[in-house]
């Protein structure tokens, strides 16, 4: 199997500068955001980051888009493009839905042709026909998140990464958009899918990374992976 996606030993850390009461001069102080994360998915396999909120979920998908680079290892995606589906995602707030449609596009190494002839299946998809040319900074942050969404699935990138999107929206657009999902894992897309939702882990995934406070805890099937988490958190919460 073709390899898609590849951490050794990486590790994130973020500076914060302060001064040395005893010496006249600057610390660095911070934090591990990861610490010596190490895993490899082939194309075509679809991971799932569980872990509590501050593990270290979204920088993991941040390295692998590239957003940032890694403190120490080494990341590796074997030329592959990738999208970052995120609630936050770095839209141009004044500009409208249309045109964000074409930056985003144009971000995954898309040709300005091919991203305005897939305009119309992007904007039906969506189900934001009637705000597509207001700026992004009147939407509410699940237009956003669809929005994200449906230019993806429509450009068809080869590394798919969904960070929380899929828990925003309407009943009915979050079954679409699990549906579009699961067909698009059907061919040769590799998916990294961020989640505090059992059910949608177990339902797209079959790989599982389980990250604390930024220490892998256990990498492998979804299923076994996701057991030994939920008994984790159980076994805290009655601590």
């Amino acid at each position: 199997m073709e390899k898609a996606i590849t951490f050794q030993n990486v590790g994130v850390f973020y500076p914060k500068q302060g001064w040395s009461i005893l010496r006249p001069k600057k610390i660095q102080e911070g934090y591990w955001a990861l610490k010596d994360i190490s895993f490899e998915i082939n194309q075509g396999d679809n991971l799932g980051i569980i872990g509590n909120n501050g593990a270290g979920k979204s920088t993991t998908l941040a390295l692998i888009s590239q957003i940032i680079s890694p403190s120490k290892g080494s990341v590796a995606t074997y030329g592959h493009r990738s999208a970052l589906l995120s609630i936050n995602a770095g839209f141009s707030q004044s500009l409208s839905g249309r045109k964000n449609i074409i930056l985003l596009g144009l971000s995954l190494g898309i040709s300005k042709k091919v991203i305005l002839e897939g305009m119309s299946e992007i904007i039906s998809f969506s189900e934001l026909e009637e705000f597509i040319d207001e700026p992004v900074e009147t939407y509410s942050s699940g237009m956003k998140a669809r929005l994200g969404f449906s230019t993806a699935m429509v450009l068809h990138p080869d590394i798919l990464l969904i960070d929380e999107v899929l828990g925003v929206g309407d009943r009915n657009f979050k079954k679409k958009s699990s549906e579009a999902i699961k067909q698009k894992l059907r061919g040769n897309t590799t998916a990294v899918i961020v989640s505090h939702s059992e059910q949608t882990i177990l339902e797209l995934t079959n790989k599982a990374l389980w990250i604390e406070k930024g220490v892998s805890m256990a990498f492998g099937d979804s299923k076994k992976v996701m057991e030994e988490y939920i008994a984790f958190c159980e076994k805290k919460t009655k601590a």
